[in-house]
């Protein structure tokens, strides 16, 4: 008998990842390098390998994208030319993606120019609209040859033709949508190998039916001074063109900025709904617009605030969102011209639309040195409202609007919680309203996403929520461990659950030199 020393060996095979390291920001340049490491946290010396960089969202610069290591590492500098927080991402075929730490760039936008002409900023659904897209090097400047493509933020479908030829001439889309709502549209100019990338948002209010109509305007004079007051006036049409005799509720907004005071809620009366004591407190181009129940109006004509007032006025700093009974505090500041006021002290008394009885708290006070802070506040009863302060010799003024409501809550649902180092997931977020389950349909929520192992971010993603669900898809880890979700918004209760990441290898096992089983 003849027998057999049977000699067994196991062997780890791990893939090898890709490492940031090195990393410096100045608020406009990101210099750093990229480097592969073996799976023994060993720099791997190869020469040749191409590696591709993406920040997100997207930069606009001319940055180089592709790098080339030598010995194992490749250095770059990219360019945050436009405001934004951005995320950087290193990937190569055949090793672990890197993820770098959020960047923000916070002033002097020095895009290149991307110049949107829209045909119409309310529409219904299906109703076909044009945007056309020039791009060039700097105002007055020669054009750029690009690819155009109009995509929207939140993935949903956009109808039409989206993506251009290579031109260097103004391009229309003729585009739709089907579903109704604010829509966040992306313009985007690139070219054959990225080397230009610039990019553009605007938005889109897609209405759901035409059985009402609503024009939104200026009554009297336009304002042009920041807290100048004025009054806005929205009409409400039925479909016949006749100024409807039903009682409508409507909301006023404004594009391109929030810094319209003033209650922004209210109903019609013989067709009409005024908002008076209106104001903007910041310098700026703005648009009003009127919606109600997902039906849209067309944007007003531009309010150009350019100027400062001659007298004291109040300014109010209130939260957005608050939740029902929380306890909050709002801060009044006396104001002339930009400036916070520190002569004299004023009292000053708070009043509440559409009413105080809702309120609980101290309503009055004195200032001191410009200021002053109302503590221990809270309202019981779900709702929008606005503050108005006043104070003898002084501008009185509202607060923006706000809102009061029981939070909602986030569920966190991954595709797979135990998952292989590289292995892409994806995470559903869905917001619920109460203990049914049932989706926070009607209003679009902004939640934050955050990916961390210990104190260390991996992942740092923001989106907004579409019919309550908003999903991050083929995301990916580069460390091996537990990791933490965390979810959060302004309107809703945090979220969080956890992920692990377990090591990518193949157990070999030998006999004789030869492979006789593998796991």
């Amino acid at each position: 008998m003849n027998i057999y020393l049977l000699f067994l060996s196991f062997q780890t095979i791990c893939g090898d990842y890709l490492k940031f390291s090195s990393l410096t920001f100045d608020g406009v340049i990101v210099k750093g390098s990229v480097s592969i490491y073996t799976s023994l946290d060993l720099l791997n010396p190869i020469t040749g390998t191409k590696i591709q960089l993406y920040a997100y969202p997207p930069l606009t610069t001319e940055s180089i994208w592709e790098l080339t290591t030598i010995s194992g590492t490749s250095s770059f500098k990219l360019y945050f030319w436009c405001l934004g927080t951005f995320h950087l991402v290193a990937s190569a075929k055949g090793f672990d993606s890197s993820y770098s730490q959020t960047y923000t760039r916070t002033s002097n936008n020095d895009c290149y120019p991307l110049t949107t002409t829209i045909s119409k900023t309310s529409v219904l659904i299906n109703e076909i609209f044009s945007i056309s897209l020039y791009t060039q090097w700097s105002i007055g400047g020669n054009a750029i040859s690009c690819y155009y493509k109009i995509s929207d933020s939140k993935t949903e479908t956009v109808y039409g033709e989206t993506i251009s030829e290579l031109t260097s001439l103004e391009t229309q889309f003729d585009i739709y949508m089907i579903t109704p709502g604010v829509k966040n549209l992306i313009a985007e100019c690139f070219d054959g190998e990225y080397s230009v990338y610039v990019t553009k948002s605007f938005q889109i209010y897609v209405s759901s039916s035409n059985d009402y109509s609503l024009v939104v305007g200026i009554s009297g004079s336009m304002p042009k001074a920041i807290a100048e007051t004025f009054t806005a006036i929205i009409e409400v049409y039925d479909n016949t063109g006749m100024k409807t005799v039903d009682t409508v509720m409507v909301y006023l907004a404004v594009i391109g900025g929030k810094q319209l005071f003033g209650y922004l809620l209210g109903e019609t009366v013989n067709g009409d709904a005024i908002f008076e004591n209106l104001s903007f407190m910041a310098y700026g181009y703005y648009q009003l617009i009127a919606t109600s129940s997902n039906i849209f109006s067309e944007a007003s004509s531009y309010i150009q605030i350019t100027g400062t007032l001659t007298e004291i006025y109040l300014k109010i700093i209130v939260l957005d969102n608050l939740d029902l009974g929380e306890s909050f505090s709002l801060t009044v500041e006396v104001y002339f011209t930009t400036n916070i006021y520190t002569s004299g002290s004023y009292n000053v008394n708070l009043d509440m639309s559409p009413s105080n009885e809702n309120i609980q708290g101290s309503l009055t006070g004195t200032s001191s040195s410009g200021l002053i802070t109302f503590t221990n506040l809270s309202i019981n009863t779900e709702g929008l409202y606005a503050f108005f302060a006043s104070a003898d010799g002084i501008k009185s003024e509202f607060s923006q609007t706000f809102s009061v409501k029981t939070k909602d809550y986030i569920k966190i649902t991954l595709s797979d919680t135990n998952l292989e180092l590289g292995n892409l997931f994806t995470i559903t977020l869905e917001v619920f309203v109460d203990s049914s389950l049932t989706l926070s349909e009607s209003t679009e929520i902004i939640i934050n996403l955050i990916i961390f192992q210990d104190t260390t971010i991996q992942i740092s993603l923001s989106g907004s929520t579409n019919n309550g669900i908003l999903i991050f898809t083929d995301l990916s880890l580069s460390t091996l461990g537990d990791f933490t979700i965390s979810a959060t918004s302004d309107t809703t209760y945090d979220a969080s659950s956890t992920i692990t990441i377990q090591n990518l290898c193949a157990l070999l096992s030998f006999k004789d030199n030869l492979i006789v089983n593998s796991i």
